[in-house]
């Protein structure tokens, strides 16, 4: 990319890479040679790495981010101070290698990082050199990374000390006291490493990388003894349950990761809880700890097949703790409830219908409101919905709440704020009206709006509330009686849905046309467009076209073509109007829905005038100057090239699929006749070519049919010629084969197009010579496709 943007380096890559292999080879094998030794050379390209890397910036990093493993093998402690300094420093510029890194989902993105995590996997083979590099990587875990790249630190420190295939030659005991090392300087990433090396289930691993001259891997990273490999787990689970210990979010990771996993290990677990219940002030603390518990007891009492009695006396410890861990705060023992519309009971509910269960968990959030405006009132109220994950579930409750004295219109005047639609409040609050009935929204609305007016309301305000409520006729009886301003600032803001009610759809376009907001229109009525009127579409799909509301939402490609599909079958909108409204609307109709403005097709491909007009967009003149093109002719070319490559439609096309020859003749000959004149004819006749290439088969399989190769076969259409063979081409597609199977399926078509010309090379001989012409590009196609695929079963 940098050569892209005129950023070269001024020596080679070849020749940055030669030198850091000298190096190498000069350090490590230098000493075998006396006068070389004599030298100090080790010793000399240490203090040369030490000065490449000394105060070194982001730049300077970036730069040699390919040479770092190399650089390391060649001079490893100096190499590893200079990372050590550059973490410690203001600026850490070594980790600019990760920063820069971009997402992995990208195809040109590069993963910069990769260099300095090889390098450092390098020496990490040394047992000198371990504690130095584990602990650099875990420092630069804390790194945030962007995409999810495999290459990251957290997974070299784990490959460096996983159990079964270690990739360092230090044995059992060195790699126990420097995990105690990582606990000790860099207790959150140790904390990540013991649970790694401590997860159930089947691994995989990619082997470390190695040193390419030294010889401190040799015999190493090939696998451990049995013995071994649990003696690292045994001094694993020691540890993470060390660090665990009067922490609330690893004792929560523990719960979710272990004994789910294995039920032996829960009495190893459950006792660090006890420390939790016997201090104060931890509500957060218990319910991180009660919300892993509650998984736990969901999926056993649901989805365990154990026997029942044995069930109850495994999982009572942990529903005793359950209990005993409720958050002294009401407001943060009930959240869980309402952090998501759907959540895990902590009891049986499988075997329960969707109804049943959700009943069941209605009445748990009923019950839980209930108590909190009991014990706290209108302040437990405001909490829980400021606090919760999804403040429309407690508006839900809110709908079907009973208290005695509470007065919901003051409770909407005093905590609605300014309604702000993403607000925690207005979230609840839209919830609320919403599963109210019509006739009670309606009468909660109609007190709202008059305390509002008491208050004096902006406008604004005014129209942000009855937003929150429901899109329907009992809210618009309301909203007629704010006035003209307020309503307007309403349809300008609202997005409705549409209720399965058919009878509003037109009341609700007419309303969008008039607040100039077609794409929230358009998304209303997609699922209902045959019941939806011709013109009003027609009216909101030209305001698209004009560039209103352009930052509305996005009309899927399929349903644009269903509407233009209705607009024709209607009737209501004038042929021209329509075919100019499809042409602008064409780029939107991608993936494959091109197809779907037929009439822009037929009348492309029926009146020459605007086949020529076309021409005229998207090819410049074979003579003479040409106008610099502005952004509206550049983007109305590239419709005009989209339209004539998409076009699938013979001339003289009549509604049973035969052709008109007569009337196919007569469009050519005027197109070809206005191309002479617009000094364009050879991209007029190319572009026809294509087009015909399109064309069916005689009902005897001759292709192309009679009255397509009878013109084609006239002496002077030899550029119309060429774009046939073009179009054929293109209109093969992509194709897909196995590896090694060669070019058969270009040898099957070679032989058809064969088959094709010969049927012709008595009556139409330039057609039967254009035919030939295909079948050995094809012949071609198949032994270059014969010989890549001889070079694969190779192994090349």
């Amino acid at each position: 990319m940098a050569q892209v943007h005129g950023k070269t380096h001024p020596y080679s890559g070849l020749l940055f890479e030669s030198v850091c292999d000298s190096l190498v080879k000069l350090a490590v094998r230098g000493s075998e040679d006396s006068e070389l030794r004599a030298l100090n050379v080790e010793e000399r390209v240490s203090r040369f790495v030490d000065e490449l890397f000394d105060s070194a910036d982001e730049v300077r990093w970036l730069s040699l981010a390919s040479y770092l493993p190399t650089l390391a093998e060649a001079a490893p402690d100096a190499f590893l101070k200079a990372i050590e300094t550059s973490l410690i420093s203001e600026e850490k510029s070594v980790t600019r290698l990760i920063t820069e890194t971009g997402d992995s989902g990208g195809l040109i993105g590069r993963c910069w990082h990769s260099g300095l995590l090889w390098a450092l996997e390098k020496l990490a083979w040394s047992p000198r050199r371990l504690a130095r590099v584990a602990l650099i990587l875990a420092k630069l875990t804390h790194v945030p990374m962007k995409g999810n790249w495999g290459n990251k630190p957290s997974s070299s420190l784990l490959g460096i000390f996983r159990s079964w295939l270690p990739q360092t030659s230090t044995d059992l005991g060195g790699r126990i006291q420097v995990l105690d090392l990582l606990i000790e300087k860099e207790p959150e990433a140790a904390y990540q490493l013991l649970e790694k090396l401590l997860t159930k289930g089947h691994h995989m691993a990619s082997p470390a990388n190695r040193p390419d001259w030294r010889d401190e891997d040799a015999g190493a990273g090939h696998g451990v003894s049995t013995y071994e490999h649990y003696e690292m787990l045994i001094a694993a689970k020691e540890r993470l349950l060390r660090i665990a210990d009067h922490r609330a979010e690893c004792i929560a990771s523990l719960v979710k990761n272990t004994i789910l996993g294995n039920r032996a290990e829960l009495h190893g677990v459950l006792p660090l809880i006890q420390p939790i219940l016997e201090e104060d002030d931890n509500d957060g603390d218990r319910e991180k700890i009660r919300a892993s518990l509650r998984n736990i007891i969901h999926w056993h009492r649901n989805y365990d097949d154990a026997d029942q009695a044995d069930l109850n006396d495994w999982l009572g410890p942990i529903e005793s703790y359950y209990e005993q861990l409720a958050p002294r705060d009401i407001v943060v023992r009930h959240r869980w409830l309402f952090d998501n519309h759907w959540v895990e009971l902590p009891y049986k509910d499988h075997n329960d219908g969707y109804k049943e269960r959700q009943d069941m968990l209605s009445q748990e959030r009923i019950s839980a409101v209930n108590e909190i405006f009991t014990t706290v009132g209108d302040a437990g109220l405001d909490n829980l919905i400021g606090t919760c994950g999804e403040p429309g579930t407690v508006g839900e409750v809110f709908s079907q709440a009973s208290w005695s004295g509470f007065s919901w219109p003051d409770w909407i005047i005093e905590k609605g704020g300014d309604f702000t639609q993403s607000s925690q409040v207005s979230r609840c609050l839209s919830k609320y009206l919403r599963m109210l009935s019509p006739e009670k929204a309606a009468e909660l609305l109609e007190s709202v709006v008059a305390l509002g007016k008491d208050q004096r309301w902006e406008q604004e305000k005014f129209a942000r509330f009855l937003v929150l409520a429901r899109a329907d006729k009992q809210t618009w009886d309301v909203l007629d009686l704010c006035g003209e301003e307020i309503k307007a600032r309403y349809w300008q803001l609202v997005t409705p849905q549409q209720w399965v009610n058919d009878e509003d759809t037109e009341f609700v376009l007419d309303q969008m046309l008039i607040a100039e907001r077609p794409l929230t229109a358009l998304q209303y009525c997609q699922y209902s467009i045959g019941k939806t009127s011709a013109k009003q579409l027609y009216d909101l799909l030209r305001l698209v076209l004009q560039g209103k509301e352009v930052d509305g939402p996005r009309i899927n490609s399929w349903h644009l073509g269903e509407m233009l599909k209705h607009m024709e079958n209607s009737g209501e909108i004038e042929r021209m109007d329509l075919v100019r409204l499809e042409f602008g609307l064409f780029p939107a109709l991608g993936y494959g829905n091109e197809e779907d403005a037929e009439l822009l097709f037929e009348a492309v491909m029926t009146e020459p005038e605007l086949f020529n007009e076309l021409i005229c967009l998207v090819y410049k003149p074979a003579h003479g100057e040409v106008e610099e093109p502005t952004d509206a002719s550049r983007m109305a070319a590239e419709t005009a090239w989209e339209i004539l490559r998409r076009c699938k439609r013979i001339p003289g096309l009549q509604d049973d699929g035969t052709i008109n020859e007569a009337t196919m003749l007569e469009f050519i000959d005027a197109v070809r006749k206005q191309g002479q004149v617009d000094d364009r004819l050879s991209v007029c006749e190319e572009t026809l070519g294509e087009i015909l290439a399109h064309c069916n088969s005689d009902e005897d399989g001759t292709w192309p049919m009679t009255s397509v190769a009878k013109l084609l076969d006239r002496s002077e259409l030899d550029q119309m010629r060429r774009g046939f063979v073009i179009g054929t081409h293109n209109k093969r597609g992509t194709t897909s084969r196995s590896p090694c199977e060669g070019g058969a399926q270009e040898r099957d078509l070679a032989q058809y197009y064969r088959e094709q010309a010969e049927k012709f090379q008595y009556v139409y001989p330039n057609v039967s010579e254009m035919l030939e012409g295909i079948a050995r590009s094809y012949e071609s196609d198949a032994r270059r496709e014969d010989y890549e695929a001889g070079l694969r079963k190779e192994g090349f």
